[in-house]
């Protein structure tokens, strides 16, 4: 028999963390040498070919940059959904699962927020957890 732990998986877990029930923190890499920052992790720094990084964790409000509304996918994925890219002040965009799905929420230029979520459910009943960006109209 397997307990709830062993039954939740967690996509790209060295990429962010619950703060709590409601917030993650996104977790970058910056380049020891020349400052720039990457999520997802990069071996190897684009800019100065440093391979040494320190851990950055973001911003906790971005900026939506592009959206698109996923229907009818099939398989473990819901009915609809939401994907996007978010930029963040330290000069990342990150792209992942959007919670909302209204037209009029979704904008490019909306300010997000990035919280925990279970994204689907495999077949074996796991449920597959990681961070999900929100629409967040009162920049905290």
């Amino acid at each position: 028999m397997t307990t709830a732990e062993e039954a939740v998986e967690r996509l790209h877990g060295d990429c962010w963390r619950e703060v709590d029930a409601e917030r993650v923190e996104l977790i970058a890499q910056r380049c020891t040498q020349c400052g720039v920052s990457y999520l997802p992790k990069a071996l190897t720094c684009a800019r100065c070919g440093n391979r040494t990084f320190a851990p950055q964790v973001l911003s906790p409000r971005g900026t939506l940059y592009s959206y698109s509304i996923v229907h009818g996918s099939g398989g473990v994925w819901p009915d609809l959904y939401a994907v996007g890219y978010v930029d963040f002040p330290e000069g990342v965009r990150v792209f992942g699962q959007i919670r909302d799905t209204s037209e009029t929420a979704l904008r490019s230029g909306a300010p997000v927020g990035a919280e925990p979520a279970t994204l689907y459910r495999r077949k074996d009943g796991t449920d597959v957890r990681c961070f999900r960006f929100f629409v967040d109209e009162v920049k905290r």
